[in-house]
């Protein structure tokens, strides 16, 4: 095997017949040498938003809640909570500014990498906002730490917990868990960053990845770790249409331009063909998610560097699994 440009990286391919395919390359950590397997998990950052935007879309459909409801209902002392919607929460319409760019975020999140944060000191990263509800795309992680907080009141229960009974456990996802509130199993990826010309690892001894503050500041937005395995199974049931119902997922997928993201997932195109998904980057990990819609086919890439790009390898796997491009 040639040199890779990441300390270590894991693929997973399902195919509509539900066969899967799997490879892994590279070290989970580098000082201890262990080897990536098939289970590790990575944090898989905003890939958490799509757990949290099926919980939201699964409470819709029980009547407990609708994406129409304002954001006063269920955080009412938070600006302009009247006028904002979870349909514009969803949507990163809200015009809502994203914490993760205040100046300061990065200075106070990393001091400290034990600490633990609450959603009271997050939304005081939260500056002034870009627009008024409904008149700009930009998107906003502090969209989804709300809806977090919404899912928690309309529920009735920790968030962990309701992603865990209505989607982990149903649907045998064992290598994915909801950091730091569920433990991270033993077989996870080091976080790495490149220093120098050399990586440095950003997880150490931590059993959170890759670490309690980077996770707990992230929450609703990206704080869940998962194995590629997990998650080809997971965008395929979601995506698939197993998950929520229909006209949810008709919602889901309904892609609006100028940046092509319907409810809680992102689109794209690989060699002419449309998939639906997210991507996800935390310190010192990369992930990409992507379920063909047409095709059914599922593609997975984590890797445990920074900074990486998961759509070299997408493409490669997409030219070699689907053929040649599509044209338009």
């Amino acid at each position: 095997m040639g040199r890779i440009p990441t300390p270590g990286i894991s693929v997973a391919v399902r195919l509509p017949s539900g066969e899967l395919w799997t490879g892994v390359a590279g070290q989970a950590s580098i000082v201890p040498a262990r080897p990536i397997t098939s289970d590790t998990v990575f944090g898989v950052a905003s890939i958490t938003k799509t757990f949290v935007t099926a919980l939201i879309m699964r409470l819709a459909d029980e009547g407990v809640l609708t994406l129409d409801d304002p954001l006063s209902l269920y955080l009412p002392s938070f600006p302009r909570a009247e006028r904002l919607t979870l349909r514009h929460l969803l949507s990163h319409t809200s015009g809502i500014y994203d914490y993760f760019t205040n100046p300061h975020y990065v200075t106070e999140v990393f001091a400290d990498p034990s600490r633990t944060w609450t959603l009271e000191e997050i939304l005081g990263f939260v500056g002034d906002p870009y627009c008024e509800p409904g008149t700009c795309y930009h998107y906003s992680n502090t969209n989804f730490v709300l809806l977090g907080r919404v899912a928690v009141e309309a529920g009735g229960s920790p968030l962990h917990v309701q992603i865990r009974q209505r989607f982990l456990d149903p649907l045998g996802l064992g290598h994915t868990n909801f950091q730091p509130d569920e433990p991270t199993p033993l077989d996870h990826a080091n976080g790495h960053l490149i220093s120098g010309g050399r990586y440095v690892d950003h997880t150490g001894t931590s059993r959170v990845v890759p670490h309690r503050s980077a996770v707990t500041v992230a929450w609703a937005a990206g704080a869940m770790a998962s194995s590629p395995t997990d998650l080809a199974r997971w965008a395929s049931a979601l995506y698939g249409g197993q998950v929520v119902s229909a006209e949810a997922l008709a919602q889901m997928i309904d892609f609006q331009p100028p940046d092509g993201y319907g409810l809680g997932t992102r689109s794209t195109t690989f060699s002419g063909r449309l998939a639906a998904g997210h991507l996800g980057g935390i310190r010192g990990f990369e992930s990409a998610m992507w379920h063909f819609l047409a095709e059914d086919v599922t593609i997975v890439v984590c890797t445990n560097r920074g900074r990486y790009s998961t759509g070299r390898t997408v493409r490669l796997l997409t030219r070699t699994l689907l053929g040649p491009a599509v044209l338009p």
